[in-house]
Order: structure tokens, then C-alpha cells, then sequence
């Protein structure tokens, strides 16, 4: 069964349309205190962006398991290891739950979504840049190639951070940050999310 991620695509897609109508908001405003506060809205919608295909991602790669109903020997060790560590923390160390563990059929093992396996197991924690995207890929067994980090996300995160919690006003956050420069940042994101989403896709479609 071939996997489309169309629905990843389609939603990114639309987070980067809110954000160009954003960037087209920054161009007509003349007024400098108003641009800093957009520039850190921006930011803040770059972010939104990464964080939510991300998370689009690891819903449809459990789902994409469960459809082509694979069985533990047909993933990744990687991926093994990660559902095993989720239901060994779910059943905890029972005698029983464990032999009935052990005793499973391992496609009954796999058939988790993201959302119940979150339940268990953070596999992100809300501070995403290329290095900790390569890292949750990693854990899961989607080894990114060499060559689509992309340092502009951890600026990207930082910024955020400053702003989610408090530690800089919107009007200061980006006041070092030229229009050019954030709307280089805008493309940045978009093709290094269309690339893992592409590696994604590949590797569906092996397993």
C-alpha cells in the first residue's frame, strides 16, 4: 500500500499561506513599533508551523503502521525499541501484564496511535529545531539524510522561547531581524519541512 502524506503537504501548506498573508501585512506597514510586533508574530508562526507538521508526521507514520498492519520484526530497531518502552511504562512491571506481554501477537504490539502513545512517552517536548527533528526521528527509525538541517530553525526556536515565556517583549524580540531576512527565514522553514516530510514519506514506503 503506497503512502501519500498528502494531508501533512495540505496542512502545511495552509500554515504557510496564514504566513505569507503576515509577511504581505509587514511589507504595507510603515510604522516601526508595529513591524517589531509583527516580525515577532511571525515568529511565532514559523514556529506553530514546525511544531505542527512534526506532530502531523508522527500521527500519520502510527497510523501508516497500523493500516499496512505491520508486525514488530517489519520495523526499525529504533522503532521497536520506542513501542516496546511505551508498553513496558503502560502495563508497569505486573507478573502477569508481563507474560502477557511477552505473549502478544507483536502486530497487536504496533497497532498504537500517536496520541495513545503520547500518553507514555513525550516524544517532543515543544523546543524543535533541525537538531532535536533529527534526534525524534532518529528514536523512531526515519534516518534523515546528511544535508537538510537547517540552522535557521534553532533561531527560530529561541526567538520563540523568549516569547513563550515571557523573557522579552514582542517589540524587542526581532529587532535585529531585517524584513529580508525573516521572510529568507520563511523560506528556509518551508523547504527544510518539505524535505523531512518527503523522508518520511520514503521511508513508509519501505517498511
Amino acid at each position: 500500500m503506497e503512502i501519500d502524506l498528502f494531508r501533512v503537504r495540505n496542512d502545511k501548506k495552509s500554515r504557510f499561506e496564514d504566513i505569507q498573508m503576515m509577511l504581505s501585512i509587514l511589507h504595507e506597514c510603515k510604522k516601526v513599533d508595529h513591524q517589531l510586533v509583527i516580525k515577532s508574530s511571525l515568529i511565532l508562526m514559523i514556529y506553530n508551523s514546525i511544531e505542527g507538521t512534526i506532530s502531523n508526521l508522527l500521527t500519520e507514520l502510527f497510523d501508516a503502521i497500523q493500516q499496512k498492519h505491520l508486525s514488530m520484526e517489519h520495523l526499525p530497531d529504533k522503532l521497536q525499541e520506542t513501542i516496546n518502552t511505551y508498553h513496558l511504562k503502560r502495563i508497569g512491571s505486573s507478573p502477569r501484564k508481563l507474560k502477557e506481554y511477552y505473549e502478544c501477537d507483536t502486530a497487536k504490539l504496533c497497532g498504537l496511535s500517536y496520541l495513545e502513545i503520547n500518553k507514555y512517552l513525550k516524544l517532543f517536548s515543544g523546543n524543535l529545531d533541525s537538531c532535536s527533528i533529527r534526534n525524534i526521528s532518529s528514536d523512531l527509525g526515519v534516518k534523515l539524510k546528511k544535508g537538510i538541517d537547517e540552522p535557521v530553525l534553532l533561531k527560530v526556536k529561541n526567538c520563540r522561547n523568549k516569547l513563550a515565556h515571557g523573557e522579552t517583549k514582542f517589540r524587542n524580540t526581532c529587532q535585529d531581524i531585517t524584513e529580508n531576512e525573516i521572510e529568507l527565514m520563511v523560506q528556509k522553514v518551508d523547504a527544510y519541512l518539505t524535505e523531512v516530510i518527503d523522508e518520511y514519506e520514503n521511508f513508509l514506503n519501505r517498511i
